[in-house]
């Protein structure tokens, strides 16, 4: 599952879809260019923890929070179905038992996000 930010608005994707920025330049999945992409983004994706589910997350622009955005993308979402019907109190304790982890380091609801891409695993 990824989110795209584009113009203010969130577009959700699944993983058959494969956004690439490149430059000032976005396109979607082309020939020869996937392969080029794919190639230099394997170096910088980290690896997934088992027994997870992972959400990827674009952004044009940085963002405050991100337990909005994440609660959002999980309830999108359509690989874990009790991470799509999760309650607010259920989604919180996520957080407080560590199960959110971003690059393999505990997140925070009130976690900021960076412009570009962020690898959120959910663990259990």
């Amino acid at each position: 599952m990824k989110i795209v930010e584009a113009g203010g608005k969130f577009q959700f994707l699944d993983e058959a879809d494969l956004y690439v920025r490149l430059g000032s330049r976005s396109f979607w999945k082309s020939s020869q260019n996937v392969r080029y992409v794919e190639a230099m983004a394997a170096d910088k994706v980290p690896p997934r923890p088992p027994n997870s589910t992972r959400i990827v997350i674009e952004l044009s622009r940085a963002e405050s929070r991100l337990d909005t955005l994440l609660l959002a993308a999980l309830r999108a979402q359509d690989e874990n179905p009790e991470l799509k019907a999760i309650s607010r109190v259920a989604f919180k304790e996520l957080f407080n038992n560590g199960k959110v982890t971003i690059k393999g380091q505990r997140a925070r609801p009130s976690s900021g996000l960076a412009a570009g891409t962020t690898y959120v695993d959910i663990l259990g």
